[in-house]
């Protein structure tokens, strides 16, 4: 990881590794290279959960309702077209970002502390 990272903007502490794994490459994974595992775990398969719960609200009633179209185009009689349900998609996205910034603090504060300790 450190051979990635720019020579001069480089930290002394391990926090700032931590903070930038769980911020950019996986919600969990800067609690993993910190040695704290179940943390880490509990984080990313919430996080991936919750995105998988969001893509699904999100991307099923298109894809749905194209599958609907097309079927119409061959048939000749139009389907009813299912609506997205607006409330449970802003509920995941509360969700999935609720989580990312508790992973980002988490991995931000915690390893901060084991730094200094």
């Amino acid at each position: 990881m450190k051979a990635l990272l720019p020579k001069c903007g480089l930290p002394k502490d391990e926090r700032f590794e931590a903070f930038a794994v769980s911020a950019l490459v996986c919600p969990g994974a800067g609690q993993c290279m910190a040695g704290r595992w179940a943390v880490g775990l509990f984080f990313g398969i919430s996080f991936t959960v919750a995105f998988l719960a969001l893509a699904a609200l999100t991307l099923w009633p298109l894809l749905n309702n194209f599958g609907h179209r097309l079927v119409s185009l061959l048939s000749g009689v139009p389907p009813p077209l299912q609506t997205y349900h607006v409330r449970w998609i802003v509920f995941s996205l509360v969700l999935v970002t609720v989580i990312y910034l508790l992973n980002v603090l988490d991995a931000w504060w915690q390893t901060r502390r084991a730094s200094h300790a």
